[in-house]
């Protein structure tokens, strides 16, 4: 019984973390993603998430920048 409440404890513990981790900011989720996809040379899909970003929290600026980023790696100036 014990160890069942040792795994609860543990669980809990690390959905807070996680929770903490990503802010519970879903643009920053997105933004986490773009960087991702641009990373491995995703482009395209980097730019849809820097755009969900950006529609989530129009005053995160990376998003901005890492978008620009994105679409000069494709030529599109």
């Amino acid at each position: 019984m014990k160890w069942m409440q040792a795994y609860a404890y543990t669980a809990v513990y690390a959905v807070i973390l996680l929770s903490v981790a990503c802010g519970d900011n879903p643009a920053v989720a997105h933004y986490n993603r773009g960087l991702d996809y641009e990373a491995s040379g995703q482009y395209r899909l980097a730019i849809q998430q820097y755009d969900k970003a950006i529609e989530l929290d129009v005053n995160y600026t990376d998003d901005y920048h890492k978008r620009g980023n994105a679409y000069n790696q494709l030529g599109n100036l």
